[in-house]
């Protein structure tokens, strides 16, 4: 019987890790589970609600540490688990009832290593939630990392987020998540998208809030659009066979990440249209110190 470790990721998450928890105690199945919950160093009651809840789920290991991170937390968690396969749990969001069963089924019909699906939202106020609007079908994404570089796909980019079901052995091939990166999601689908194919579920397997908290970091844009051009650049060291492969669209990526802070800027618009309609044969070099000279640019905003 196949085992699934639930690696949950908790930083001052009071105000939602009991829902979270109580979703997963409900999942529904027949496979065996475990729980790993890596506390982030929470100055919150996080750690307190989380150990007075474990004792209502089977199979708990709670680690607790200063805080380091998404990432970091992430990779911890991994190393951890013992399961098979791991599915990622973010601290506040509500996990479907169904979501490791569809997730397993995706994954038992494509035989493939790295299953994602779907993400709805969820109205903590009214105790509400709401489905991802679709027309999707299951599918086989070949060549994930052309998809990631141009997010053709919906959360393609969250592999290692709570919609996502990831083989631990292809984890440990990739080497985990990034963590240089605060962010851990989008690094570890630069690395799996390195080695397999992904199989899509079209099904909503998780459930984020509808309102985030103000402080959550992760939602600054200009650090969300830091952090997912720095994954970019430590991926061209990481795999450079692959990037050499696919620079044009890695280029296409990181402008078109750049300008989604640049929009009032009228002097960026031709860089940014002529990234859509030509772009000539850049070295892997040259991409590099474009890359690092922008992340430079940002990291003086942050």
């Amino acid at each position: 019987m196949i085992k699934v470790s639930y690696v949950i990721t908790v930083f001052n998450k009071q105000k939602y890790i009991s829902k979270v928890l109580d979703s997963l105690k409900n999942m529904n199945g027949d496979f065996r589970r475990e729980y790993v919950i890596v506390n982030d160093g929470s100055t919150d009651d996080s750690l307190k609600i989380i150990k007075e809840f474990s004792m209502q789920l089977p199979n708990v290991t709670i680690i607790s540490h200063p805080n380091q991170g998404p990432s970091r937390s992430t990779n911890i968690g991994i190393f951890i688990a013992q399961g098979e396969f791991i599915q990622f749990v973010d601290g506040d969001d509500i996990i479907d009832e169904n979501s490791t069963l569809n997730l397993l089924e995706t994954q038992r019909k494509t035989n493939l290593k790295v299953v994602f699906g779907l993400t709805g939202k969820y109205d903590h106020e009214k105790n509400l939630k709401i489905a991802s609007k679709h027309n999707s079908e299951d599918r086989v994404i070949s060549s994930p990392l052309k998809y990631l570089f141009n997010a053709k796909v919906r959360s393609i980019r969250k592999i290692g987020s709570s919609a996502s079901l990831v083989s631990k052995a292809l984890i440990e091939e990739a080497g985990g998540s990034d963590d240089e990166i605060f962010i851990q999601d989008y690094s570890l689908a630069l690395r799996c998208a390195s080695l397999t194919d992904f199989a899509f579920c079209a099904k909503t397997i998780c459930y984020e809030p509808l309102k985030y908290d103000n402080d959550r970091l992760s939602f600054n844009k200009k650090f969300e659009v830091y952090s997912a051009i720095q994954a970019i650049r430590n991926f061209i060291d990481y795999s450079p066979e692959k990037s050499e492969i696919y620079k044009k669209d890695i280029y296409k990526s990181v402008i078109s990440s750049l300008w989604k802070l640049n929009r009032s800027n009228i002097g960026f618009l031709p860089t940014y249209l002529s990234s859509k309609l030509f772009i000539k044969n850049i070295e892997l070099d040259n991409l590099k110190k474009f890359i690092d000279n922008n992340l430079h640019k940002l990291s003086l905003l942050l």
